[in-house]
């Protein structure tokens, strides 16, 4: 061979290396031809991760051969459906924007479990109340009062009492109850102790007119005999008087919180008033604490809510309606006004919308470790994800539900629906 034939196909050769070389490299940098847009484009890339894993997942109508978690590789720039599906599981979806030679991750989805309502042995049931630690419920009618235990797997019946109650209240630190009856009578139920049930006046030998629970100090209750207020110790079961009777609605080791006319005004352990704290024109306010120092005043009849400082004694009204609360998640609170469901962290005071809606709704609760928003509407039980906009939204088979407790501890949900009685979990 020629001198100048080698030369020629050594050049030849060299330009061919460096342009597969560059088409390599173009090609492991990402760089795709797109023939719908004639260009060449960076791909990306979407990683999705869900609980649990091995769902199935379809892009754009598109079943994938891989189950969860995995990466969809070599896509072009552009907007995605990304639909998930798994047995037993309501479907989950979600629009997805992938961006050149960026990952788009789809990550902690957690998938509702298709579970059926588990009718409970129980019926035409006025009202149900969880304890505070939800191993407990406690189910009223007009002629009874049952404790059942909710921690079993099948739930039973624990104790039944053939009482008419007209007030029932668990204890925000313990498992006990206080019941007043027909006959203004005041029973302490301790559902731990096999249903042990006292009479109040038995135990401290005086016959009270109502009863409170101290809502930081364990087993212990505020009482008036309709002339002097008492603080009791059922654990010690010692009583001391504190001062003449007053029309006390909630009860702390910091203040109490009296009726005076039409206002709730704070007054301390002796029964004088704090620093002329009160609230204006309520008669009907409910506590919720948000921290050691912070509680919400939520003034249920005329949808004012107001954060009392304990430490530097000071109340600030907030500038939106509360008509009700859930519970609350990582510093969010739970605030429904009717029409809108809000996630509303206290700290900083940002609100964000979960749903706005022109049918009214009610019992709005997280579920799922905040993952949705569980609520009946129109007698349904809805369920709407809380961190896509209301992307995914699901109904739960219940007609006409008139009331719904959720069980933090173990994501199961307690409703009460045409006088019977379903548990579900989730």
């Amino acid at each position: 061979m020629k001198l100048r034939l080698r030369r020629i196909l050594t050049i030849i050769i060299s330009a061919i290396y460096i342009v597969v070389v560059l088409i390599l490299l173009t090609y492991a940098a990402g760089w795709r031809f797109d023939s719908s847009t004639k260009s060449f484009d960076q791909v990306g890339a979407i990683y999705i991760d869900t609980k649990p894993s091995n769902a199935l997942v379809t892009v754009n109508e598109k079943l994938l051969k891989k189950d969860t978690p995995l990466t969809i590789k070599n896509l072009f720039p552009d907007n995605y459906t990304v639909e998930i599906n798994k047995k037993d599981y309501y479907p989950w979806s979600s629009p997805v924007r992938v961006e050149s030679a960026k990952t788009s991750r789809l990550i902690d989805i957690t998938l509702i479990k298709k579970n059926t309502p588990h009718v409970l042995p129980y019926s035409n049931i006025d009202n149900v109340k969880l304890s505070s630690d939800n191993n407990y419920a406690t189910l009223i009618s007009s002629d009874r009062l049952t404790v059942v235990n909710l921690e079993q797997d099948d739930i039973k019946e624990q104790f039944d009492f053939k009482i008419i109650p007209e007030s029932v209240a668990w204890s925000p630190l313990s498992d006990k109850i206080i019941v007043q009856i027909s006959n203004k009578d005041l029973l302490l139920i301790d559902a731990n102790d096999q249903g042990n049930i006292l009479l109040l006046k038995e135990m401290f030998a005086r016959d009270f007119t109502y009863a409170i629970w101290s809502h930081d100090e364990t087993d212990v209750l505020y009482a008036s005999d309709g002339n002097d207020m008492y603080r009791l110790n059922i654990f010690q079961e010692t009583s001391t008087k504190l001062f003449d009777h007053r029309d006390i609605t909630f009860a702390s080791t910091d203040f109490l919180m009296q009726k005076k006319g039409g206002d709730l005004v704070m007054i301390d352990n002796y029964g004088k008033p704090i620093k002329d704290l009160k609230i204006p024109n309520t008669s009907n306010i409910i506590v919720t604490p948000l921290s050691g120092r912070i509680i919400l005043l939520r003034d249920t009849v005329n949808e004012l809510g107001y954060l009392f400082d304990k430490q530097n004694l000071v109340i600030q009204k907030l500038d939106f309606p509360i008509r009700n609360t859930g519970s609350m998640h990582n510093d969010h609170l739970l605030v429904h006004n009717g029409y809108e469901i809000i996630s509303w962290d206290w700290k900083t005071n940002t609100q964000i919308l979960l749903l706005r809606t022109s049918e009214i709704v009610s019992q709005a609760d997280w579920l799922l470790s905040g993952k949705y928003v569980i609520f009946i509407q129109n007698g349904s039980v809805r369920i709407i994800e809380s961190t896509t906009l209301n992307q995914n939204s699901y109904i739960v088979p219940f007609a006409e539900a008139v009331s719904l407790s959720v069980q933090k501890n173990s994501d199961s949900i307690i409703v009460q629906s045409e006088d019977l009685l379903y548990s579900v979990s989730f």
